[in-house]
């Protein structure tokens, strides 16, 4: 009787094993997916400061292409009609 007794002592403690790695994998996982998604959101967030970034130096550029445009206007006007 003893040896039975401690198979199915080992059992239950086997049994016992498989349901808390069940809870610390599904623990692991949660936690992984809030890792990734915080990355995610942080990654998300630099992107947007370097578009913003992007948009303020194509506003420069356009201003600075005009201003070179009219003082190359205005140069060819005043040569022409001198």
């Amino acid at each position: 009787m003893p040896v039975y007794a401690g198979k199915v002592r080992r059992g239950y403690k086997l049994a016992r094993l498989g349901e808390d790695v069940t809870v610390y994998q599904k623990e692991m996982t949660r936690d992984e997916v809030l890792s990734r998604t915080e990355d995610l959101f942080w990654t998300l967030q630099s992107l947007s400061e370097k578009e913003k970034t992007i948009r303020s130096y194509q506003l420069m550029l356009d201003s600075l292409y005009r201003d070179v445009n009219n003082y190359s206007n205005a140069d060819w006007r005043r040569r022409t009609m001198c």
